[in-house]
């Protein structure tokens, strides 16, 4: 959600929010380590939602693979 949210802020950096979220500081930004689909799958409910776009809610959303 925090990438998404960046991304639609026109940044690539998150806003830090503590050691629970695996960032890295570089050049005075704060860096999302993940792999970026998920927040590409999340853009649409922070474009919704704002930051309040519930996470849970796309992971059921999504079916399972066998």
């Amino acid at each position: 959600m925090l990438q998404a949210e960046a991304w639609l802020r026109g940044r690539i950096d998150v806003v830090h929010v503590g050691p629970w979220l695996d960032t890295l500081p570089w050049r005075g930004g704060w860096y999302v380590i993940e792999p970026p689909f998920p927040a590409v799958l999340m853009v649409p409910l922070v474009l919704i939602f704002g930051p309040n776009a519930n996470q849970t809610l796309l992971a059921v959303s999504i079916p399972p693979t066998r």
